[in-house]
């Protein structure tokens, strides 16, 4: 949502009212209602000028009948909870852009979830997915440079806002436009709730049995650390299905176990909130057919945080690469720190794999000082990989990076005429270059022995350890990549994808 200006409090004829200022329309811009829910009087009447997307709406419910005499005569009831609470609840946003016509866009709120049917409580604090802790509205801010913790412009101090007012965060504020949209905001007010039950990253996901070792909830046998090894192409962490390469890591205890996590993996908390969905997330082995990434669009079937909120619609689940980003995050290609920053409707293009895509589920980071934007499936791609026919680690390049000259070694072809330009996997020691789906392969993020449902059909996802490489039914090539597929008696590599 691009909008300049925020909510202030106004009294009118002795009322406290929610009143919003956009700079790029001349006061006054509202027709304020002159009573607020549970203050006693009537319900407010409808104003004039409401967004014209609701306008359309009302023209066509009520065709044939004066349009503005029923939007006069017209009264709202938003919400019946309002009766809950012994203050009033205050309407939030009328839009008053009264040069928009009734089929256009509004460029005032961009028709906006936050406007014309959300009333809300300034006296009760709120849980929004981007801070640890409560935020609640004031009228005004000290006089300071800050920006908001959602869209980083800046905040006003003369505004109203969200801030936190934890003794040991100070400063923190977002924008009252920002702190309730869909994605941030649950629509809870918490009134008489414990702050106690807010804490969720706390929750730990083992049991400490003695320094170095521990009891993983995911896993039946104890997990030792160790720090460094051989590397085994065969041997991946359980949690994101990406190999060991350094760092330290747990392994099973059992001999004939192979299961390991990488520690960063196995700190990741049971429940946790993320950024981009309103509601806690619980950390579950996934064991089902492969799941597809709301954030990123890849399959896999490692460990997934998934939302179990009743009331959530958005079928919301994530694998744990894309559940651990947070901000400020670090993208070794890039000089600035990347945030979360864009407005869910926006659909900038990726400067990493120069695609777009249409779907508002899937996300990106965005740098607040250039105009980068990098989707989570470029951002959370492993900037290190090895190559079984390289003793170096390849380290991830932009495609921009590429030469004329360099070839891929897998497929043996230009880097720029095939993938290319989403990046490429390279090392400067042996000048070996590789594209990316030709080193990770389509199913970079999944293990064998799962299955993976593709429109009607389940196909089982095997690991090409055969001394002779699966002919695919489909482009008659080997299939060159760690895991093939087969559906019945048909045999697939990632060209099925």
């Amino acid at each position: 949502m691009d909008l300049v200006g925020e909510f202030h409090k106004l009294e009118i004829d002795g009322k406290l009212n929610l009143v919003y200022h956009n700079v790029q329309y001349p006061l006054p811009q509202l027709d304020i209602p002159k009573s607020a829910i549970g203050s006693g009087q009537d319900l407010p009447l409808q104003p004039h000028f409401i967004c014209p997307r609701v306008r359309q709406y009302f023209a066509f419910r009520f065709r044939g009948i004066d349009f503005e005499e029923k939007m006069i005569k017209f009264t709202t009831s938003p919400l019946s909870d309002g009766t809950r609470y012994n203050h009033p609840v205050l309407p939030l946003f009328w839009c008053n852009n009264k040069e928009a016509e009734v089929y256009d866009d509004c460029d005032a709120c961009h028709h906006a979830k936050v406007g014309t049917c959300y009333y809300f409580c300034d006296k009760c604090g709120k849980r929004i997915s981007r801070h640890h802790h409560r935020v609640s509205f004031v009228s005004s801010l000290p006089s300071a440079k800050r920006s908001c913790g959602v869209c980083r412009r800046e905040v006003v101090s003369h505004y109203g806002a969200y801030v936190c007012t934890a003794t040991t965060c100070s400063g923190y504020a977002v924008h009252t436009n920002c702190a309730l949209r869909k994605d941030i905001w649950d629509g809870k007010e918490l009134e008489g709730v414990p702050e106690e039950d807010d804490v969720y990253d706390d929750v730990e996901p083992f049991v400490r049995i003695a320094d170095g070792m521990i009891l993983h909830f995911s896993h039946g046998h104890n997990l030792r650390v160790e720090t460094s090894r051989v590397y085994d192409e065969k041997k991946f962490c359980q949690a994101c299905i990406l190999p060991i390469y350094d760092g330290e890591f747990y392994v099973c205890v059992e001999v004939e176990c192979n299961f390991i996590l990488h520690e960063t993996c196995a700190n990741a908390p049971r429940k946790k909130l993320h950024p981009l969905h309103p509601h806690p997330l619980q950390l579950e082995v996934y064991d089902g057919d492969a799941f597809s990434c709301t954030l990123c669009g890849l399959f896999s079937n490692g460990f997934v945080y998934w939302c179990y909120n009743e009331d959530c619609d958005s079928y919301f689940r994530i694998d744990i690469r894309c559940a651990l980003v947070s901000e400020p995050f670090t993208n070794q290609g890039h000089q600035h720190p990347l945030f979360l920053a864009l407005d869910p409707k926006e659909k900038p293009m990726c400067h990493v794999c120069k695609s777009t895509d249409d779907d508002e589920k899937l996300r990106v980071l965005n740098c607040i000082e250039c105009d980068f934007v990098i989707c989570f499936g470029c951002a959370t791609l492993p900037y290190t990989a090895r190559y079984k026919h390289d003793d170096h680690c390849l380290t991830f390049c932009h495609g921009d990076e590429a030469s004329d000259s360099d070839w891929c070694e897998l497929c043996e072809s230009k880097l720029a005429d095939y993938g290319g330009r989403r990046g490429f996997y390279k090392c400067d020691d042996c000048c070996t270059t590789l594209h990316i789906l030709c080193l990770l392969g389509p199913g970079q993020y999944l293990k064998s022995g799962g299955t993976i449902k593709l429109g009607r059909d389940v196909m089982l996802i095997h690991a090409n350890t055969y001394p002779s490489r699966p002919i695919c039914f489909y482009c008659h090539r080997h299939c060159p990549d760690p895991i093939f597929f087969v559906f019945r008696t048909r045999v697939s590599c990632g060209c099925y994808f």
